[in-house]
């Protein structure tokens, strides 16, 4: 008996509720609802039953969440985040046909119209490329208010690599959310390009794809003394594809005086682990074909810190630049390669 006078009591309690304020009537709050600003999208569906559901979508993740809803007061009505209605996921103000929240950040709506097709009349909507810290990245707008960052490296992938969020057309500028480590980006048009500073680095983005540097041709008729001198990498190449090697910690060094190699890493980096002596290493080449060359092979036992082979090519390059082959094999698999450019330093700069 006490259990039917209950539910009666709540009963009226729920209806008297829909019967205070602006009189609320279950058709006025059953359905779908949606909220929606820049990164965020909300969908809300209420039943007739007391319960909803929540779709909740913010780049890149989603969250669902099932529970049940009350009235509360005149027009207020609560989403319960627990089972046992003890704590409140999001507190709405039923008012001018929509459900606000109670602190005021914004509403949901019935019957949302989207368009998601930004002003496009500069040519934003497009893909774009640019280079953070010798890294080429892809920047992919899109007119449903998405983009899409991808490095086209494949030998980088790390903070700066977002795959995707919201951004929002200003005008004079363009707004990324969440562009990189989370944080917002604004980017000025002009002149064909989008220009903007994310993790104290300038950046631009272009249309057309920019080559970050292209490898000269090899020197012909080559003698030693084209190899003669002190010698800084500055890029690495992977799949005609290249890096700058501050980014990847191939910084090194090779002094070359006759056939003799003084290889050595700028800092402790991945490169010293390539060498056979894991450090400064100094090297008898062999030149022939006008290369110089030095291999080292050992039957089953490691010279080197991924295997038993290891070789070193260098290739004169015109204007000052030489390429840089390194070999290993790693245990039970087939050699590797890292190739670097290095170009030539002036003396004074050498030291």
């Amino acid at each position: 008996m006490k259990k039917i006078i209950s539910g009666f009591l709540i009963a009226l309690l729920f209806l008297g509720s829909f019967a205070s304020g602006e009189e609320i009537e279950a058709a006025d709050i059953v359905g779908e609802w949606t909220y929606m600003q820049p990164g965020s999208l909300k969908i809300l569906t209420i039943r007739d039953d007391g319960t909803y559901s929540l779709d909740e979508t913010e780049p890149p993740y989603e969250y669902q969440a099932e529970g049940a809803w009350d009235c509360r007061g005149e027009n207020a009505l609560v989403l319960w985040a627990d089972p046992e209605a003890t704590e409140v996921r999001y507190s709405l103000i039923f008012e001018d046909g929509l459900l606000k929240f109670d602190d005021g950040s914004g509403a949901f709506q019935r019957d949302f119209v989207y368009d998601p097709s930004p002003s496009d009349e500069d040519g934003v909507i497009s893909v774009w490329y640019g280079n953070i810290i010798g890294i080429e990245f892809k920047l992919v707008l899109k007119k449903e208010g998405i983009y899409d960052f991808v490095s086209m490296s494949p030998v980088f992938a790390g903070p700066l690599d977002v795959k995707d969020g919201s951004w929002e057309d200003l005008g004079d500028q363009i707004l990324l959310h969440g562009f990189i480590s989370g944080h917002d980006c604004k980017f000025e048009k002009g002149d064909g390009q989008l220009t903007g500073i994310a993790e104290a680095q300038g950046i631009s983005f272009q249309g057309d794809r920019v080559e970050f540097f292209t490898p000269p041709a090899p020197k012909e008729n080559v003698t030693l003394e084209d190899f003669a001198g002190t010698w800084i990498s500055k890029y690495k190449e992977n799949l005609n594809i290249f890096t700058d090697v501050s980014a990847v910690r191939l910084e090194m060094i090779a002094v070359i005086n006759g056939t003799s190699c003084y290889v050595n890493t700028l800092y402790w980096g991945d490169f010293s682990e390539m060498l056979p002596n894991r450090g400064p290493s100094t090297f008898e080449m062999q030149f022939s074909g006008g290369q110089l060359h030095y291999e080292e092979k050992m039957g089953n036992g490691k010279i080197h810190a991924y295997g038993d082979e290891f070789s070193l090519t260098f290739t004169a390059l015109e204007d000052d630049w030489l390429c840089m082959d390194l070999v290993w094999n790693e245990d039970w698999t087939e050699p590797d390669h890292t190739v670097l450019y290095l170009s030539r330093q002036e003396p004074d700069k050498a030291q």
